[in-house]
């Protein structure tokens, strides 16, 4: 369990500093019951499914606003000169 705890404490100290580096927000409450969750029997499965849930959500949340913004901003107009 030590050496999980290490490799992972370097991994996650690796992931935030990418993510501040590329301004992206990270919700460290969240991150942080993750690893406690992880430690626990089932756990990698239990935060594993919830990163897919979560990343599936946002895909799906993601492609409805394209939808969405294509239908909302009708093509522009064709001018007489276009038209030839």
């Amino acid at each position: 369990m030590r050496e999980w705890s290490q490799g992972c404490g370097s991994r996650v100290r690796d992931i935030v500093t990418l993510l501040r580096g590329a301004d992206i927000p990270l919700d460290y409450g969240l991150v942080a019951g993750q690893l406690y969750a992880w430690q626990w029997p089932d756990g990698p499965a239990a935060v594993r499914r919830e990163w897919g849930r979560s990343f599936h959500a946002r895909l799906k949340s993601d492609s409805d606003s394209d939808s969405c913004d294509a239908g909302s901003n009708p093509p522009a107009a064709m001018d007489d000169k276009d038209a030839s």
